[in-house]
């Protein structure tokens, strides 16, 4: 009970700070004149621009689904593409409405009604996809990174203070480990032995980076198309920097869709490529209205598909 209190106390202090650093950054953007800026590239956004991110929207889905159809296998679960679609979407509709990824829970509760999965499997598939997601995304970035050559823009910082909050936080982290060694051996046991799960079972793990390759990379794509329609074409190079540090910085929300947060974090990541804040908000916003589309309208309809097919069974 104690950590579970402790565990809410810290995601209300993550919601806050977030919080706090998009609303000075919106309240920034209107002290520069933002908005006109912001409305004028909105409304040159042409109506086959909007379509085809829909249609990567809408892609970009159906990539998740299959992410989702290879990760729930490994427990056993063989679900049809179409299920799985469905509770894909579901899953992404509910993260957008309710904070911390609370799609997750919904889905969970409805595979252990409808197919008798286990939290504890459940949570083992999510937790380790999200480890080969993330070692995807960092080795993309990183090679990318290395062969392209970003030339990055990085403000004066106090370098001294960074670095003592770095060792300080690293102290932390080990104090932490250190009272709780035995929870994170234990822990550390279970994800070794999850990871065989997925690798004795080869083309199983080729479909599943097959998948999360396309779904990554669609997801880029619309990104990238939603700078091109406010008037910006970032590089590959600047893309595939941008995207998988965007990725991997938003693996878990801390509000609603990780509305607000991921706008922010796409503004900050492209002042560090160089480009100008109003563009990459403009973008960030064709980028959310696109994905919002089909999450709520798609999502809605799948959250309503497995509801009631759970219900009839």
């Amino acid at each position: 009970m104690t950590e579970a209190k402790e565990d809410f106390q810290t995601g209300k202090l993550v919601r806050l700070v977030a919080g706090i650093a998009v609303i000075a950054l919106l309240i920034q953007f209107v002290l520069d004149d933002g908005p006109a800026e912001l409305l004028r590239q909105l409304a040159g956004v042409s109506a086959t621009g909007w379509l085809v991110l829909l249609v990567l929207s809408l892609l970009v889905l159906a990539a998740l689904s299959s992410v989702f159809q290879a990760m729930i296998s490994v427990v056993g679960v063989r679900l049809p593409f179409m299920a799985a679609f469905d509770y894909s979407a579901m899953n992404t509709f509910f993260n957008t409405v309710l904070p911390m990824k609370g799609g997750i829970v919904v889905r969970g509760l409805y595979l252990k009604q409808r197919f008798g999965v286990t939290w504890g499997s459940y949570l083992f598939v999510l937790a380790t996809s999200q480890l080969f997601q993330l070692g995807l995304l960092a080795t993309i970035a990183i090679v990318v990174f290395l062969a392209g050559r970003v030339p990055l823009h990085i403000p004066d910082l106090p370098v001294d203070t960074i670095a003592i909050a770095l060792l300080v936080v690293l102290a932390v982290v080990a104090l932490a480990t250190w009272l709780r060694r035995e929870l994170v051996v234990e822990y550390t046991h279970k994800v070794a032995r999850g990871l065989g799960l997925w690798i004795e079972d080869l083309p199983r793990l080729l479909r599943f980076v097959a998948a999360t390759l396309a779904f990554h990379g669609l997801s880029a794509l619309r990104l990238w198309l939603a700078f091109g329609l406010v008037g910006h074409t970032l590089s590959l190079t600047e893309i595939c920097v941008l995207y998988a540090a965007l990725a991997a910085g938003l693996s878990w929300a801390v509000t609603p869709g990780n509305l607000g947060v991921k706008e922010a974090a796409i503004v900050l990541l492209a002042l560090i490529l160089g480009i100008d804040k109003e563009t990459a908000l403009a973008a960030s916003i064709v980028d959310r209205i696109a994905s919002l589309t089909i999450t709520l309208g798609v999502g809605g309809v799948s959250a309503y598909r497995v509801s009631s097919d759970t219900a009839a069974r």
